[in-house]
């Protein structure tokens, strides 16, 4: 699969962070934590946390300060993957309202502090759906997040 980014790879250019598909096989070799596998996201949903709306997180690092509640927009790093692991977004420090995200994403953020690194899966639904008119994002396609909470902006 030449040209398509893999899970593997380290994120932000630093070779000393790991992917959220990194860390999910040290922590699953650890005895804890999600499972190596991210092709099997009923089995790494298992071992997260299921928001009212049905997307599902697990924090990796918790962060400090308030958390997000009524705030119009916060800066994030994320990097976004189809369930094969294939790399399909990312961003790095960009300030994004929230209103404009994908409702799952919101949804999962919800509780979030900043600094705080989150796991989340995305269904489809609550993705972009049967859309056809995402650039390399199948229709109908699950998403998985490794997403870093920044901070605030500056008003």
């Amino acid at each position: 699969m030449s040209g398509q980014a893999r899970i593997s790879t380290p994120v932000s250019g630093d070779p000393h962070r790991q992917s959220a598909g990194d860390r999910a096989h040290t922590s699953a070799s650890a005895g804890a934590g999600v499972p190596p596998d991210r092709n099997d996201t009923t089995r790494m949903c298992a071992l997260m946390t299921k928001t009212q709306a049905g997307d599902y997180y697990r924090d990796v690092k918790v962060g400090d300060g308030p958390e997000i509640a009524g705030i119009p927009s916060i800066v994030i790093s994320y990097q976004a993957y189809l369930k094969d692991g294939t790399l399909v977004a990312v961003v790095n420090s960009g300030t994004v309202v929230l209103g404009s995200m994908i409702p799952g994403l919101r949804d999962a953020m919800q509780g979030m502090r900043p600094g705080g690194e989150r796991l989340i899966v995305v269904p489809s639904a609550m993705a972009y759906g049967n859309a056809t008119t995402v650039t390399g994002i199948p229709p109908n396609s699950t998403l998985v997040f490794d997403l870093l909470f920044k901070a605030y902006p500056l008003q």
